[in-house]
């Protein structure tokens, strides 16, 4: 469902049969999230970390598409907001963490 780029708060709440108002108050009481697209929004970016970490050759497109963002625009704007750096800072940070965790051997 979260991979779905057309989720929108009717259809979780069609599927989870909880009502608006008390949405509204498990997001505020349970998450970070002002509303239920920062939420939806911080899930997808999650996610995409998972996925970057699981494909660490994914274009950022397919990622974005992966973790169900309507564009790459969208997924690059709230990844930014989230973590204050792109996807693609991210992605090089992390090999590089990645690289230093993997002492090379010299002959």
């Amino acid at each position: 469902m979260l991979s779905d780029p057309t989720l929108s708060r009717d259809k979780l709440l069609a599927v989870t049969g909880i009502s608006r108002n008390n949405l509204g108050t498990i997001l505020r009481e349970n998450t970070n999230a002002s509303n239920f697209s920062d939420f939806i929004a911080r899930l997808r970016c999650e996610h995409a970390i998972n996925i970057m970490s699981r494909n660490p050759n994914y274009s950022m497109q397919a990622i974005s598409d992966e973790a169900g963002s309507g564009s790459r625009s969208t997924f690059y704007r709230a990844f930014q907001n989230i973590y204050n750096m792109t996807p693609i800072q991210y992605m090089d940070i992390h090999n590089n963490n990645q690289h230093s965790n993997h002492p090379t051997t010299e002959t």
